[in-house]
């Protein structure tokens, strides 16, 4: 979190809106959280949060299938695992698996992605989130399998300013998935700010 805030305060001086998706929405949230003074507002798209897949307080062992799929990034794993991200797999193209490997095969990335795990933890979110003094919009896809949608409405409940908007037909991916509706509800929300400014 240190070094996200130090890029922040070299990137964006000002105060900011600040987005993420997933683990990266996770990031969003608890640095809103530690710096209410920076943050204008947050879009979290399908955030990381609530404790899952047996992560809580402390880490969860890393199965030995993931640390092989981390290290080797078979092609078919690759592009099971994408699939898996949207709630029409065969959005999914040869490019994008491509590009995908390309960067899982990048020297000493498969080693940082284990690094985290082994570190990586979720305790109860919900004290953090409540701490949010930003106006937040939270986004989600109906047929996210990858995180819960019923964590949209824990969000939007935990945090004191927050809006759950769930776009249908759609997973874990919304900007990719649905661009169009995606870009329509957070250019709705960005007005909303602009709205609430005092004169």
């Amino acid at each position: 979190m240190a070094q996200v805030a130090a890029l922040l305060d070299e990137a964006a001086p000002e105060r900011f809106v600040l987005g993420g998706s997933s683990l990266g929405g996770l990031v969003a949230w608890r640095y809103a959280a530690d710096n209410p003074d920076r943050v204008e507002g947050l879009v979290l798209v399908s955030p990381g949060g609530y404790p899952m897949h047996g992560v809580g307080d402390e880490p969860a062992p890393i199965p030995l299938p993931v640390r092989l799929y981390l290290t080797t990034a078979p092609e078919v794993a690759v592009r099971s695992a994408t699939r898996m991200l949207y709630a029409d797999p065969d959005k999914v193209t040869d490019e994008q698996v491509t590009r995908i490997r390309a960067m899982m095969q990048s020297p000493g990335v498969a080693e940082a992605l284990i690094a985290r795990l082994d570190l990586f933890t979720l305790p109860d979110p919900e004290p953090d989130l409540a701490r949010v003094e930003a106006p937040a919009l939270v986004l989600w896809g109906a047929t996210d399998v990858m995180i819960p949608v019923e964590n949209a409405a824990r969000f939007e409940a935990a945090m004191p300013n927050a809006r759950a908007v769930v776009l249908e037909n759609v997973g874990h991916m919304p900007m990719e998935e649905a661009p169009q509706d995606s870009v329509m509800v957070v250019r709705n929300f960005l007005a909303s700010l602009g709205e609430n400014q005092p004169d």
